[in-house]
Order: C-alpha cells, then sequence, then structure tokens
C-alpha cells in the first residue's frame, strides 16, 4: 500500500511507520568478570567507552535502576537503526 500523502510506500514512510522503544540493559559487574589481568580490564574498559560513546551518538536516555542496572533506551521507527540496535543487544521491553 502507498502513502497517499507522502507518495511512498508506507512501511518506507517514517511519517507513517510508528515509533518503538528498544531498551538495552548493562551490568558493568558482569562486564569484568572474565577479566584476569589489569590489561584485560583496561582492554574492557576501552570497549565499554565504545560502547557508551555510541549510546551517546545515538542519544539514547539513561536510567540508573538498582545497583549496577543501567538502562539505554531510544525510540525510532528507522528499520535500519532498529536492525543495528537488536544486534547491539537492544531488545523492545513490551515484548
Amino acid at each position: 500500500m502507498t502513502c497517499h500523502i507522502h507518495e511512498k510506500k508506507d512501511s518506507d514512510c517514517v511519517l507513517c511507520v510508528p515509533k518503538i522503544q528498544l531498551t538495552k540493559l548493562i551490568r558493568f559487574k558482569f562486564e569484568f568478570s572474565l577479566c584476569e589481568n589489569i590489561d584485560d580490564l583496561i582492554n574492557e574498559l576501552n570497549e565499554i567507552k565504545k560502547e557508551l560513546n555510541y549510546l551517546k551518538s545515538i542519544n539514547a536516555e539513561y536510567d540508573q535502576g538498582e545497583i549496577d542496572w543501567h538502562f539505554f533506551d531510544i525510540e525510532t521507527n528507522d528499520k535500519n537503526l532498529i536492525k543495528e540496535l537488536q544486534n547491539r543487544g537492544f531488545y523492545d521491553p513490551n515484548e
């Protein structure tokens, strides 16, 4: 079906497709559980920093839950971003 307003296929029209919320939970104590030495800790910290910079770049909202429960949320209707976020461990909290 074609969007009569935007002349695009409905599923391709970002104005016609509703936004969905995706969430990612990070528990930092688990991020370090496999580290065996200082180099492992430094490497893991660098990976965490990269992930946090990515979350910042997509304007993910941050919410701290209980101790060491860190939630990152984003609402989007961009199909490519949704797929990328799901590949990065985001999930739909309503499912």
